[in-house]
């Protein structure tokens, strides 16, 4: 009996030793394996794993991202459309100069490139190779019989016609100037002369009066159409309302203006000194009233007048003497002398200069702006 309960127990303490002996390929369970040079040990997994990580992705395969393309395959600068500089439009006209592939033939005036208005300054400001194309650029001078137009950009004078009236006779005028609007008006030592332009004739339109002031040699028409006559140190001033009504009338009858007798103002030019009328007159744009005067013997200056007290500044010399005539128009200030030369003068400080000189031939005696300018 005691044989027999022993052998189940000896049994089971057979097995249970064979199954320690069996745990860990490394023969001792729980012992940490010794890995080579080129090992790392897995603590989780209790393994020894190549260095280089085994089945992991080389570095040498990776794509880097930040790799920037080759400068080969980028555009080539050169082959990029120019932005013009400043220098294609230099007086910012907005059109380029030919220089550029524009079409602006002065790239240095602002009023010139293609479909600019044109005005008078000589110049082609369209650039269709036609200067001062469509307008009218000459103001009227008169010699002792002639009448003439003077254009200043290009400094030709043309004539228009003599200096006559209806019987042919010569009407010596001192002077004209051109009313707002449109007649041309002449002075003489005592009379008002219209010009009838459809027949080339002069009509005597009024008596001045006979006032006692010397010489007259100037005559200025301001835009409210009052005259002004300029003879030594003093001036006239005459409102010519009531010979512009017989005209809007009657025409250039000569009939209707017999007994048509002025009582002008006579105002006297002070200032700091006499100053004495060398020849002319004129009121521009801005109805300033200006005067040549002799006052000075080597050269006339110009001289600012206000039209109602006499009061006169002088603006300054002009370097010429006998400026015979004064004509305003496109912003600028002529002045014509007894001797042919056509002057453009500085209204600011009185400084004149010569642009063109029509020699001894041209002695003129007064001038007018056209009803154009």
């Amino acid at each position: 009996m005691m044989r027999s309960s022993l052998a189940p127990l000896l049994a089971l303490l057979l097995l249970t030793s064979a199954l320690l002996v069996g745990c860990g390929d490394d023969g001792t369970a729980g012992t940490t394996p010794t890995c080579s040079a080129d090992e790392l040990l897995d603590q989780q997994a209790n393994l020894c794993v190549p260095r280089d990580g085994g089945d992991e992705p080389d570095a040498g395969d990776d794509t880097d991202t930040d790799i920037e393309p080759d400068v080969d395959d980028e555009p080539d600068v050169d082959d990029e459309p120019d932005t013009p500089g400043p220098e294609c439009d230099a007086d910012n006209d907005g059109v380029l100069s030919y220089a550029c592939g524009g079409a602006d033939c002065d790239d240095n005036d602002p009023n010139t490139y293609p479909g600019a208005i044109e005005i008078c300054d000589g110049k082609d400001n369209t650039c269709d190779n036609i200067v001062d194309e469509g307008v009218s650029c000459s103001f009227y001078a008169h010699t002792s019989d002639g009448l003439y137009s003077i254009n200043p950009f290009n400094g030709t004078a043309d004539r228009e016609s003599d200096l006559i009236d209806w019987d042919g006779d010569l009407v010596r005028l001192l002077d004209i100037d051109t009313h707002p609007n449109g007649v041309l008006f002449g002075v003489t030592r005592n009379d008002l002369y219209a010009f009838h332009d459809a027949e080339n004739v002069w009509i005597r339109v009024a008596w001045m009066g006979g006032a006692d002031i010397g010489e007259p040699n100037g005559l200025a028409i301001d835009g409210f159409g009052t005259a002004y006559v300029t003879a030594e140190n003093s001036f006239l001033k005459f409102d010519l309302a009531e010979i512009e009504a017989i005209l809007d009338e009657h025409g250039f009858d000569e009939r209707e203006f017999e007994d048509l007798i002025l009582s002008p103002e006579e105002i006297t030019v002070t200032g700091d000194t006499t100053y004495i009328s060398s020849g002319d007159c004129v009121v521009n744009k801005q109805n300033t009233f200006y005067m040549t005067s002799k006052h000075e013997e080597e050269q006339d200056h110009l001289v600012e007048i206000d039209r109602t007290t006499g009061d006169a500044i002088n603006r300054g010399p002009t370097g010429f003497s006998r400026i015979y005539g004064l004509t305003a128009g496109w912003s600028k200030l002529f002045g014509i002398t007894s001797s042919g030369e056509l002057l453009e003068i500085n209204p600011n400080d009185g400084s004149a200069e010569l642009i063109h000189d029509f020699g001894d031939s041209k002695r003129w005696y007064g001038s007018a702006s056209t009803p154009q300018r």
